[in-house]
């Protein structure tokens, strides 16, 4: 017999042989195998600590032999491939589709082929997809080894990798768009790197420079710069990538030697450790503007001489004016005296035209003083202050003593400036001028939305219905007779215009304008917030 036995008082292992070498004899040998056997424990817990480690693995590893079949497989290979233990090992995954990784049919006598790597004699990376019977694709990595036991030619290792081709399918599009959207975009886009090497180029940016993108890209950025512009615009680009300038004026050097400018907003992008990676710039033709804005800064520098010359005429007419205003105020003093004398001395035929002669005086000065009027209201400041309305009335009223003028109102300050009784004495001598000696005026001023409506009527001849409009205009004097040239009215617009009111003309009896007028207009009553 021979068989092995433990020694628990020795603590050792026996290789025992025992047998009977004659009747009635009985022999036996003893070996010492108890390091044989703690090598072998340790074999054996290497084993399977090997094998639970084996099986726990999250990568599917797959033992192959010189048959190209499956001898040793664990579970995670089996949920990769969709496939149990026991089907790989009876090679059940041999009637299953398996794809290249650029999707194209791989032919395959196993999973994977031990051809395909033993040549490699080294570890050996593909991707291959596996097409399930659902029609669904997994893809995975395959890395084999070749082994060096008799029967066992190569471990196969095997990665699900199907979300990350999920994922760089999804960048892919995502790239494919963006590199769409780029290269198609209406504004010129290019891209450099930290060397200012061109390394993208787009359809517009072509068109802006007629430049193709094989010729600029892998080429510095000066390439797109003349000579004489080159230091500047660099320094500008340089500045605009460490001060985050929002845009710069560049000009671009086309291929045919023409100059366009563009405006260049840029952006910056970095790596995850904060160094410069590349510069993305968006460029818009700004050619056509900057010559417009040329021409308009000269248009602008010739209105501005011109002005300048303007006033300057403008001032040298007015110096005219004020001298021939003078000169003929005074003339007309001299005439006027002679014209009184003359009406006093003269009888008959004689004193009919010195009479005449006196009114012509009278009217010669009166143009004077609506020149003097208009003069004012275009050179007088703009600000307006609080004036006592009733003083400005009750002042040309005492101006008509002969005038038959009704006028009882309280007193109230309405916001105007110094030229506010020139309004009253306008529509009061119109009225007298027009009305003949028996005209009655009537002044009334009342408060109505928070402001002050002021009516100034009189029985004249009255206006007919297509004069109240054009009478307010510039030398317009109406239909009524008379003398007059017709400023007057067209300076009381103004003023009341200046003044923030409105002014129009009503007859004094509702549908019959020849019963008399009424002139209305309104001021704004000043007050604390005035």
């Amino acid at each position: 017999m021979r068989f092995e036995l433990y020694s628990a008082p020795l603590q050792k292992y026996y290789d025992v042989y025992a047998y009977s070498p004659a009747r009635g004899f009985f022999a036996t040998f003893f070996w010492d195998i108890t390091r044989r056997k703690e090598a072998e424990e340790v074999l054996q817990e290497s084993k399977e600590k090997l094998r639970t480690l084996f099986d726990s693995l999250p990568i599917g590893i797959s033992v192959l032999d010189t048959d190209r079949k499956i001898r040793e497989v664990n579970p995670a290979l089996g949920n990769i491939l969709d496939i149990s233990q026991e089907d790989l090992l009876h090679g059940a995954y041999t009637g299953r589709r398996y794809l290249r990784s650029d999707g194209t049919e791989m032919p395959m006598a196993g999973y994977p082929s031990v051809r395909a790597f033993e040549e490699q004699k080294a570890v050996h990376n593909v991707e291959i997809g596996v097409v399930k019977e659902d029609g669904t694709t997994i893809w995975t990595n395959v890395s084999a080894v070749p082994l060096p036991f008799s029967d066992w030619r190569v471990l196969v290792t095997t990665s699900d990798i199907t979300e990350r081709k999920r994922v760089e399918e999804a960048l892919r599009s995502t790239s494919d768009y963006l590199e769409s959207l780029i290269n198609y975009a209406n504004a010129p886009i290019i891209v450099w790197d930290s060397d200012h090497t061109i390394t993208r180029f787009n359809n517009a940016f072509e068109r802006l420079t007629e430049y193709s993108a094989g010729e600029v890209v892998g080429r510095k950025l000066d390439i797109l710069f003349s000579e004489d512009t080159r230091d500047e615009s660099l320094a500008k680009i340089q500045r605009s990538q460490t001060e985050h300038w929002e845009s710069i004026e560049i000009p671009i050097l086309r291929k045919d030697g023409d100059m366009r400018i563009a405006l260049w907003n840029s952006a910056n992008i970095y790596d995850g450790k904060g160094d410069l990676l590349a510069t993305i710039a968006q460029g818009q033709d700004i050619t056509k503007r900057k010559q417009a804005e040329k021409a308009l800064q000269r248009r602008t520098d010739d209105l501005i001489r011109l002005n300048q010359e303007v006033e300057a005429a403008r001032e040298e007419a007015n110096m005219y004016l004020d001298i021939m205003t003078h000169d003929v105020r005074n003339a007309n003093n001299v005439s006027s005296m002679y014209a009184d004398l003359m009406i006093e001395l003269a009888e008959g035929t004689l004193k009919t035209y010195a009479e005449k002669l006196h009114d012509s005086v009278e009217r010669s000065s009166e143009i004077l003083q609506n020149v003097a009027t208009i003069r004012r209201t275009q050179h007088a400041p703009g600000r307006l202050l609080p004036v006592n309305l009733d003083a400005a009335i009750q002042e040309e009223i005492d101006a008509f003593p002969g005038a038959k003028i009704r006028y009882r109102d309280p007193p109230v300050e309405v916001l105007a400036d110094g030229l506010l009784p020139t309004v009253f004495n306008n529509l009061i001598s119109n009225a007298v001028k027009f009305g003949g000696p028996d005209v009655e005026i009537s002044i009334h001023v009342e408060e109505q939305d928070g402001e002050m409506l002021v009516s100034v009527e009189d029985t004249g001849p009255g206006v007919p219905e297509e004069m109240k409009e054009i009478l307010f205009h510039r030398f317009e004097r109406g239909m009524a007779k008379g003398r007059g040239e017709g400023l007057g009215l067209f300076i009381v617009r103004t003023l009341v215009t200046r003044y923030g009111g409105t002014i129009w003309i009503e007859d004094r009896m509702p549908g019959h304008p020849e019963e008399g007028a009424t002139f209305r207009f309104t001021l704004r009553k000043a007050g604390e917030n005035s």
